[in-house]
């Protein structure tokens, strides 16, 4: 592997307004630097049976070889760039801080059992005597094919040893030899799923245990403009933590329904980054955007560090769908909406936030635009809207057959409305669709797929 290739995730941001970089050390089938208390990625005693999994062991080991650590490589190059780096470990990793010769409980027991806890400090204390600027505590990244790391409907037992093993690796960050690291913590997204799996993220925040807080779900990848995490905001801005606001990597994927995963554009990811610098976050995180990288990649990474770039930019807002495994953890989704035959009349409500401020910025708006996506819709159908209780009926609105983000076949409606008069207001909104009539002969049922919120800006004042 050429030094030019190793370096390649560290090159390609520069110049955009990314400042930090989170190397992720592992998997659970190994860590990805050259280990001395855990065990290396694809050393084992299996034969590898992937292709990319072979080609990245080939890669990394023809560095390691040659006395390149992985993770001094991209620190090093990091700090030459102007950057800061940190090492993220999952806490749910299992067999890739094993040791030879180690035997951990049965797959599940994770952080319950004392002698994985030891052994997952050992590793925590040799990632933070890298030249690194911190160690970041992963507890995201399950679900998502890993084990977890408390056995299963016992969560709530370990509660207080969750907090003890931050408490332990705060401690061992800070106080290294070196000057005192940084401690954060990838947590999810709401603090109902965080105590159901045992962590009392508020506990930690009021300890002083960390330095910045990510509140995230690996298993949900949609886009989402609405993300609640107004819950921790507070609470860490008390403590002096940080909270960075994070940009999923999908418009829409194939876990809510499309046929392939969408890659956002731009203008939908200003949405997500001028909501997240709304609500008071101190910066913009992200991961898995469309690689390699190009001119669109590059735009939102330099975009998403300067809340005033984004602040009279064009934007999409994209509203979320439910996935299963979303809905499993408890991950609100305002989409998809079903419009029942049998309940005709009968309102539903669709909350989103934005914000831009239309009113207050009227002579640099130049469009306001409303689309919704309903499939088995008919002609014959009488369907209403109304935005924050305002009907839409003498906006100008034209309905025609054809494919959003998401769905593009012949079952689609999109209902497209210009708004002139009734407009959304920063903050929170309130759409609400009813199927008010349809032929007897008709008993399905229709359903609201996508909605999204489109505001364009001119650099003249014109207004609209």
């Amino acid at each position: 592997m050429k030094m030019e290739d190793a370096w390649r995730p560290v090159d390609e941001v520069v110049g955009t307004a990314v400042d930090t970089l989170i190397y992720g050390v592992c998997r659970d089938d190994g860590m990805y630097y050259d280990t001395k208390v855990g065990k290396m990625f694809c050393e084992t005693s299996r034969p590898v049976k992937s292709a990319h999994y072979w080609r990245a062991y080939k890669c990394m080991k023809s560095l390691v070889d040659r006395g390149l650590d992985p993770l001094s490589l991209l620190a090093n190059r990091a700090h030459s760039k102007g950057m800061e780096f940190l090492a993220s470990l999952r806490m749910a990793s299992t067999e890739a801080i094993d040791p030879p010769g180690a035997t951990f409980p049965a797959s599940g027991a994770g952080l319950s059992d004392a002698g994985f806890r030891e052994q997952q400090m050992k590793v925590i204390r040799e990632m933070a005597s890298y030249d690194v600027e911190g160690v970041e505590l992963d507890f995201a990244a399950y679900p998502s094919g890993m084990q977890p790391f408390l056995p299963p409907g016992q969560e709530s037992k370990y509660v207080d040893v969750l907090t003890e093993q931050v408490r332990q690796a705060s401690r061992a960050v800070r106080e290294r030899n070196a000057r005192p690291g940084l401690v954060g913590a990838r947590v999810y997204v709401t603090e109902e799923m965080n105590l159901r799996h045992g962590m009392d993220v508020r506990a930690w925040l009021k300890e002083g245990l960390l330095d910045y807080v990510v509140p995230m779900l690996y298993i949900y990848a949609d886009f989402d403009i609405n993300m609640p995490i107004d819950w921790i905001i507070g609470p860490a801005h008390e403590a002096d933590v940080s909270v960075y606001g994070f940009m999923q990597h999908y418009a829409r994927s194939t876990f809510s329904g499309a046929p392939i995963n969408v890659y956002p554009t731009t203008e939908m990811a200003r949405a997500v980054i001028a909501n997240h610098w709304d609500r008071g976050v101190d910066g913009i995180y992200t991961h898995a955007l469309h690689w390699p990288f190009g001119s669109l990649e590059c735009s939102i990474l330099t975009e998403m560090g300067d809340p005033e770039i984004v602040r009279e930019a064009d934007k999409r807002y994209f509203l979320n769908k439910r996935t299963e495994k979303g809905a499993e953890m408890g991950y609100p989704a305002p989409l998809p909406v079903t419009l029942s035959s049998a309940a005709l009349g009968t309102p539903h409500e669709i909350r989103f936030r934005i914000a831009d401020d239309v009113e207050g910025n009227s002579k640099q708006v130049r469009l306001v635009k409303l689309k919704v996506l309903v499939t088995n819709l008919l002609a014959a159908d009488t369907i209403r809207f109304k935005l924050s209780g305002k009907p839409l009926d003498d906006e100008h609105v034209t309905s025609y057959h054809g494919g959003g983000v998401s769905l593009r076949d012949f079952r689609s409606t999109i209902q497209e409305f210009n708004l002139g008069s009734v407009r959304p207001k920063k903050g929170d909104n309130v759409l609400t669709v009813s199927l008010d009539s349809r032929p007897e002969d008709m008993a399905g049922d229709a359903t609201v797929e996508e909605v999204e919120v489109i505001i364009e800006y001119t650099p003249f004042p014109s207004g609209i």
